[in-house]
């Protein structure tokens, strides 16, 4: 997080990861990563917008999303 005032707070992320499942592809390994922007509506909620990427090694695949939502204080 980084605050350009009290309201408006951009992101950075990056993660990686490994997991096992059946099938043809047994072990994979990946990374993500992206960012996003939260703006503060109120005291209890934050309305945010995200976009990541995931690159699945063991397919040699991309992935992307967008992500928009409310999120809840509680």
């Amino acid at each position: 997080d980084y605050s350009l005032n009290k309201n408006i707070k951009p992101y950075l992320f990056i993660g990686g990861g490994y997991q096992t499942v059946k099938g043809p592809y047994i072990n994979r390994s990946f990374i993500d990563g992206g960012l996003g922007i939260k703006i503060s509506l109120n005291e209890k909620s934050d309305f945010f917008l995200e976009a990541r990427g995931l690159r699945d090694f063991a397919n040699n695949d991309n992935h992307y999303s967008y992500l928009g939502g409310i999120e809840l204080k509680f």
